[in-house]
């Protein structure tokens, strides 16, 4: 559970979130993979949003940040 949450099924190479990414995670259920920043992504802070830049299309990507329990 988190706090920010966003999932992308368009399979461009970059997508748009308003808050900054912490997780990124491609696929679901066995399939899934969480994505390592800078090897499978790059974040660009922008002016009213972040762009995370993906290296590899993926049917589906969901973003999380600010987990809801503590460490």
């Amino acid at each position: 559970m988190f706090q920010h949450e966003a999932r992308f099924t368009s399979g461009e190479l970059e997508v748009s979130t308003t808050f900054k990414p912490e997780y990124l995670f491609s696929g679901i259920g066995t399939q899934a993979k969480l994505l390592n920043e800078y090897d499978d992504y790059k974040v660009e802070k922008r002016e009213h949003d972040y762009l995370i830049k993906l290296t590899a299309k993926h049917g589906l990507i969901d973003v999380y940040a600010d987990a809801l329990w503590a460490d």
